[in-house]
């Protein structure tokens, strides 16, 4: 399987790293990225995926640390260690769930982090995961624009979710 990874992700590889990184992390060669990744086998993201982002960030230059998290099943404060590590770091890379429950704790304003939702890669090496960092804050602002100009929002889903909510 780590073959497979390889091949996907050795096409571009570093110019999709460079544009989460640099151009979204706002990193530069020679400061330091935390990686935090789940344990190998846990099934969410693929194994290997954290091997192959350390590989690349090293390459752009980066100094690489590296961390695997426990999956935990409720939003719970970062331990101390991990607060630890995330304080040493410019930036946190969390290849992990983990990242996404820690939105629901008041970091300090000063941590930098991306919590990345392609979860394997094929996805994250793909041309969605390549797409020009500028170009999708241009896509949100875009359509925050078009939410907050609206007096109401209605989300559907083919499976029969109807919500309609005024704003």
């Amino acid at each position: 399987m780590h073959d497979d990874i390889l091949r996907i992700a050795s096409a571009g590889s570093l110019s999709v790293l460079r544009n989460m990184l640099f151009d979204c992390g706002r990193l530069m060669p020679g400061e330091a990225i935390l990686i935090v990744e789940e344990p190998a086998g846990a099934g969410y993201y693929e194994d290997g995926l954290a091997d192959i982002v350390a590989q690349g960030a090293q390459a752009l230059g980066l100094t690489v640390a590296r961390r695997v998290e426990p999956v935990v099943e409720t939003a719970q404060p970062p331990s101390q260690a991990l607060a630890l590590a995330m304080r040493e770091a410019s930036l946190t890379l969390f290849l992990a769930r983990r990242g996404d429950q820690l939105r629901f704790h008041g970091l300090h304003p000063a941590f930098r982090g991306i919590v990345c939702y392609a979860l394997e890669a094929r996805t994250l090496f793909s041309p969605f995961g390549a797409a020009p960092y500028a170009a999708m804050v241009a896509l949100r602002d875009r359509i925050d624009d078009v939410f907050w100009a609206a007096s109401q929002v209605r989300l559907t889903c083919k499976r029969g979710s109807d919500l309609v909510g005024a704003i």
